[in-house]
């Protein structure tokens, strides 16, 4: 995994997302896919290039994202 999710990720906003890499903020296109409560999202690193799809999941908590 390219990626790893930024914490706290609350449920009422996209999930933001670290590159593992260059520990840098990875840029997060718009919501590429829903499906039901899964959101997937494009993910890159404007300063390593790396690049992902990655999708997100309510935890069981209800009330962050996790990796799906």
């Amino acid at each position: 995994m390219s990626f790893e999710l930024r914490h706290p990720a609350p449920l009422d906003a996209l999930p933001e997302c670290d590159c593992i890499f260059c520990r840098k903020q990875a840029l997060r296109s718009s919501e590429a896919a829903r499906n039901g409560d899964a959101v997937t999202v494009e993910l890159f690193c404007r300063y390593c290039g790396a690049r992902k799809t990655m999708s997100f999941k309510p935890a069981a908590d209800g009330k962050q994202w996790e990796p799906a």
